[in-house]
This record gives C-alpha cells, sequence and structure tokens, in this order.
C-alpha cells in the first residue's frame, strides 16, 4: 500500500481507512501499514500546499494517524518503531510555516553557490506549478466506505471505494497538446484529462528527483536546511547514535486516551510505559490549574509551584521511570510533548531528590530527537576560535526598567573582555540591530546573551518578540493595523514589533560559529503547545536553525533580581570548566552541568555565603539597596523557593 507522490490524497484516504480497520481488529502489522502509507501521503500533501494555514489543517485532519500508529506499534512489540512515530509527528516543513511570512529560508554558508541555491528555487517553483494543475484538473476523489476485500492472515475487512471524477470545466490553459502526448491506448486517446493528469505526474516525479539531487548538494554544508523541506523521518537507529553511553533520553508523547513515556539509551532496549485514561485526565486537570494560577493569580501560582511539582512527578510516575534509567547514565535529555514543554521537569521529585541533582553531568531539554541531531551536528562543525578565545555579544537591558539585568551583563562581560561587544540600552535599537556591522559582530560571536524583555504569542508565534530599545508602546487605538503590528502584554501596554527582534527574523539568521545563546528574559523557551501542528516553535527551535547548538532559556516570567544571580552564578560555572578542563574547544563544555549547577547553588545557599559572594560583583548602590531590602525579610535560604531557580533550562547540546 505505497503511496503515489503523485496522487496523495487519493492513497491518503484509503490508507487511513485501511489502517483504522485493521486497527479496530486488533490486525497490528496491517495497521501499521496502513498507517505509514496515511503519513506519506499526509506529508506529501503538505509539502505541496501553498498556505501555512492549509497545512495546519490537513496535520490536524490526519492527526489522530499518528496516535493511533504509537500504540499499533507497543501492541505489535515494536517500541522502537514507536519512537520513530512519535518522532515523526513532531517534524515539520519549515518552509510551509514561513508560507505566510516576510521572511524566507536560505542555506546558511558563503560555500554554497548562488547558483545552486537559484537552481533549487526553480525547480520547487515547477514541482508547485505541476502539483497545481493536478489539482485543477479535479483530481479529487469521493468515497463511500462500504468493503473492502483485505485477506491477510486469516482475516478480512470489507472495504469498497467507489470513485467519482469531478464534473468541473476544464480551465482552458489545462487542454493537453496531442503533439506533445505520443501515441496512447484508443482509451487513453478517448479521455485526454487522465492522459494530462498522466504526463503531470510522470513530470512531477522527475521534478522531484532532480529537486533531491540539488538538495543533497546543500545539505552537506547546511544540514538545518532540511528541516525546510519535506518530512525527514528519523531511525531509532540514528537516534542512539546521537548519545553516549552515559546519556539516555526521555520523551513524553501525548494523546487524546492517554499519555507515553519513554526512555532510549544504548545499554538496554527502549522501555515504553503507559499512562490509564484517568491518569490522562488527571494530567489535564493539573495543567489547567497550573496556567489558569500563573495567568490570573501569579502569587498563588508562586506559592503552589513546589508542591504542584510533587504532584506532576506522581502523575507522571517519575520514579517508576527513573528506577529504569541504566546506572551508568549520568545525563538525561527530556524531550516534553506539548504542554509539558511548559513545566521544568528537571526539577521534579524523584527518589525524595530532584531529578537534576541526580545527574552530574546534567539535564537538558530538546525540542524532538530531529533537532538534538542537529544540534549535535552543529557541535561537529568546525570553531573556528580556540577555547581561550571567547567572543560575546550582549544586548543589555534595552528597555530601560530592568536594574539587574544592567548588573547582570556588567558581571558577564568581565568574564569575556577585552573581546566583548555590548548594545547598552539606548544603543540597542532595531536600526543598530539591522546594520550589518552589528550582524557581522553577532557572527563573530560564539557567546550570545539577551537581558531584557521577552514575548512569547501564542496567536503568531513567528511574531514572538525579543523587545528592543523604543519598542513599548502605550494608549493605542485598537485597529487592524495595530494589532498586527502591536502585541498587547497588559491591559495598557503594548509592544512595537517592528522594533523588536522577532522569531521569524532569527530563523533566517547565521550564528553558526557560536556555542552558546542565553535568552535571560520572560517566557523565552514557550512554545504554542495548543498546536498539534507546531508544538516546537519557539525563540530556541528559532536559534537552533540558526546555528547555534545550545539555548538557555526561561518558562514563566522570570524574577529580574533571581535571574540575575542565577546567569552570573552559570557564567562563573562556563569559566571555571574553560579553565579547569583539557578542552580545547568550546564545544566541549557541558552547557547543562553548568546551568544545573547554578540552580543548585542559588536554592541551596545561605544568606551569609551569597553576602560573601556578592561583594566582588561591585553592584551598583541601587542594586545593594533592594538587595538588602530583600535578605531583611527573607529565611536562613533566600532564594530556595522554586520560582526563583527552576524557570530556566538549557535546550540542546
Amino acid at each position: 500500500m505505497a503511496p503515489t507522490k503523485s496522487r496523495p490524497r487519493r492513497t491518503g484516504l484509503e490508507s487511513h481507512i485501511f489502517g483504522h480497520f485493521a486497527f479496530k481488529v486488533e490486525k497490528w502489522s496491517e495497521a501499521i501499514e496502513g498507517y505509514r502509507a496515511a503519513i506519506e501521503a499526509v506529508e506529501t500533501s503538505c509539502s505541496w500546499v501553498s498556505t501555512n494555514q492549509r497545512r495546519q489543517e490537513i496535520m490536524e485532519e490526519a492527526i489522530d494517524v499518528y496516535t493511533k500508529v504509537v500504540p499499533a506499534c507497543l501492541n505489535n512489540q515494536r517500541p522502537d518503531l514507536a519512537i520513530e512515530y512519535v518522532e515523526r509527528s513532531k517534524a515539520r516543513n519549515l518552509v510551509q510555516i514561513f508560507a505566510d511570512s516576510d521572511e524566507q529560508l536560505k542555506p546558511k554558508g558563503e560555500e554554497i553557490r548562488q547558483s545552486t541555491i537559484k537552481k533549487l528555487d526553480r525547480l520547487k517553483e515547477k514541482i508547485t506549478d505541476r502539483q497545481q494543475q493536478l489539482d485543477n484538473l479535479g483530481e479529487g476523489f469521493r468515497l463511500e466506505v462500504t468493503k473492502l476485500q483485505r485477506d491477510s492472515q486469516g482475516f478480512s475487512i470489507e472495504l469498497e471505494i467507489f470513485e467519482e471524477s469531478q464534473s468541473e470545466s476544464q480551465p482552458e490553459k489545462l487542454e493537453p497538446n496531442s503533439d506533445s502526448l505520443g501515441t496512447e491506448s484508443e482509451e487513453q486517446q478517448s479521455n485526454p484529462k487522465q492522459i494530462y493528469a498522466q504526463r503531470l505526474r510522470e513530470e512531477l516525479e522527475d521534478l522531484q528527483n532532480q529537486f533531491d539531487e540539488v538538495l543533497e548538494e546543500i545539505l552537506l554544508l547546511d544540514p538545518a536546511y532540511a528541516l525546510t523541506q519535506a518530512v525527514q523521518p528519523i531511525r531509532y537507529q540514528e537516534i542512539l547514535a546521537q548519545l553516549d553511553e552515559h546519556t539516555a533520553v526521555i520523551e513524553w508523547f501525548l494523546t487524546e486516551e492517554q499519555f507515553y513515556t519513554f526512555l532510549i539509551s544504548h545499554h538496554s532496549q527502549p522501555y515504553a510505559w503507559q499512562s490509564s485514561s484517568e491518569q490522562l485526565r488527571e494530567l489535564e486537570r493539573w495543567q489547567q490549574e497550573y496556567l489558569q494560577d500563573y495567568r490570573g493569580d501569579k502569587r498563588g501560582w508562586s506559592e503552589k509551584l513546589s508542591s504542584r511539582l510533587t504532584k506532576l512527578g506522581t502523575i507522571l510516575d517519575i520514579d517508576e521511570i527513573i528506577s529504569k534509567v541504566p546506572k551508568e547514565c549520568k545525563q538525561l535529555i527530556l524531550i516534553p510533548h506539548r504542554y509539558l514543554h511548559l513545566f521544568p521537569l528537571h526539577a521534579l521529585k524523584a527518589r525524595a531528590s530532584y531529578l537534576l541533582d541526580l545527574y552530574p553531568q546534567g539535564v537538558r531539554y530538546a525540542p524532538s530527537c530531529q533537532l538534538l541531531e542537529l544540534s549535535k551536528k552543529r557541535c561537529s562543525e568546525p570553531q573556528s576560535l580556540p577555547v581561550t578565545d571567547k567572543r560575546l555579544f550582549a544586548i543589555q537591558n534595552p528597555t530601560e526598567d530592568l536594574n539587574f539585568a544592567k548588573a547582570e551583563v556588567e558581571a558577564i562581560k568581565g568574564y569575556f573582555e577585552p573581546q566583548a561587544k555590548i548594545l547598552q540600552e539606548k544603543q540597542a535599537t532595531k536600526e543598530v540591530w539591522d546594520r550589518k556591522d552589528t550582524k557581522e559582530q553577532l557572527r563573530l560571536a560564539n557567546f550570545i546573551h539577551f537581558a531584557g524583555h521577552g514575548y512569547f504569542d501564542f496567536k503568531f508565534p513567528l511574531r514572538s518578540t525579543l523587545a528592543l530599545n523604543g519598542a513599548n508602546a502605550s494608549n493605542l487605538e485598537q485597529s487592524e493595523a495595530n494589532k498586527t503590528r502591536y502585541l498587547q502584554v497588559s491591559d495598557e501596554s503594548w509592544i512595537d514589533r517592528e522594533k523588536s527582534i522577532l522569531l521569524e527574523e532569527i530563523f533566517t539568521l547565521d550564528v553558526r560559529p557560536c556555542r552558546l545563546v542565553t535568552l535571560s528574559a520572560c517566557e523565552t523557551a514557550l512554545t504554542d503547545f495548543n498546536s498539534f501542528t507546531d508544538e516546537y516553535i519557539g525563540l530556541p527551535s528559532g536559534f537552533l536553525v540558526a546555528g547555534s547548538p545550545s539555548i538557555v532559556a526561561s518558562l514563566w516570567a522570570v524574577d529580574d533580581r533571581a535571574t540575575a544571580f542565577l546567569m552570573i552564578k552559570f557564567y562563573q560555572n562556563i569559566i571555571e570548566q574553560i579553565k579547569s578542563s583539557s578542552a580545547v574547544s568550546l564545544n566541549q563544555i557541558s552547557i547543562a552541568t553548568a546551568l544545573n549547577q547554578a540552580q543548585g547553588w542559588l536554592r541551596d545557599v545561605t544568606k551569609e555565603e551569597f553576602e560573601d559572594w556578592l561583594k566582588p560583583l561591585n553592584l551598583e548602590t541601587e542594586c545593594l539597596r533592594q538587595i538588602n531590602r530583600y535578605l531583611k525579610i527573607s529565611e536562613k535560604y533566600p532564594f530556595v523557593e522554586p520560582k526563583n531557580w527552576t524557570g530556566f533550562c538549557a535546550i540542546g547540546q
């Protein structure tokens, strides 16, 4: 039941129906085969549509195929195949995401010839044109399901498909040229529409083969460009190849009926844990209460965070999952799904401790195994700068309302001078950001740090922003133009997107020499968890595609004061790694370890220890006044509350 690329809609419907029938009668191999063909047809259709909205519609209509194939694989004793389909459900075609954007994703690298890029674009245009002509020919079918004879290992499913060609009139330009069609049978000659459709399909196959050859040339120089094309399935063995002997992956997958947890490592066969439907309902109630408090009662959210994380660990049965992690594993990679992306899973209680304390080489995140593979390839690319040649590019408090963000960058830049380029407050405008010399400084940096305000836009994720100087606006009139240009962040406050850095711009940057991007701002790790189709589209993924293998970002509106001290300690840990290790490349340092150690330190530091640590920082008078006032009303451990130390996560390598 292999799909025909030139007729994906028909093949997808047939395969979808067959898969569901086989699933219903518990013929798992046949169900998997039906779903496989349906998924390939869906992905082909998505690669041909001209708008992001239509792509989302196709994916959402077919989401049950992805959610059904996973339990079919598990029932067939193939957890490795289930993991492959989980990953496939997360793979997205960034070209289609950008269909409604003013930005264009192009291959990164001066080594790629412009003639090669233009050839690829021409082939893509021709492919789109031929598919649109097929669509105009009326290649749809009305399907009535009654019976299909399908005998396999003693079972029979009855399904009959009746085809009915659409009776719409032909556009005049699509009348086939008889001179170019060659010799056909009498039956074919009596149906020129069918002949012309067949010729278009043949042309499509040939154009696609040419396209694949050119694309392969580009991918040798820019592996990330694969994400801008049709879905590239990742195999289980390719996932394993990303891991060393001391690393394990925990990946979640949520459906409408239950959720699954997968454990991957070199030391055992893949392990799959399945929830009950009641556990899923409990998880949904938990996340609804969490988000309701976060949006409407920040104080209540903060006070309940610790107990809620304990309960979340129980719902996810994290102790059971951790018990299956081989003792050889010293590092964890967490791959959440949908709304699990919003929560600090590294701070779940496990074995009477926090998850991050159990793994000395760190707990880090990845949006998907496909993007994890990309981040590893980024780390294997030639590093132009030795470990001792550290270069920082930082944007410091561009909206001029975060005193501790200013102090944070002042402290961090000392570890990089004289090779630290800082855009300070009023200097950090969109005009300066867009300048050629700024982009050159950005391209040469191996550490990029943003300390300011970030905003995730759930309605238009690609329009999510990092606010620059002059972006704050107030007293705006409500209009359609304003809704497009401005992002409302409170009852009386807006952010001007035209004076900000947008996510759609970040995807197009080339920061490949960069080792780390730190987004020290609010909500910079958020994704569109309501969307089945774009759940990993967020600022971290933007910078992964732009070229950085590692991103540190936040899960909520973090406290300015606690964030500054966490970040300073984080960079101190990085510098200590560089000084104490034998690393010759910045790619060999562990970002997750540095961050987790900083989080543990902030959680456990006493007042006295903190005051001693603070003295060499030489903070400005106003910052010192605020921190002294805070310490006076604090308990022994001033930052022990989870809201202070759990909000940031390390993503990628």
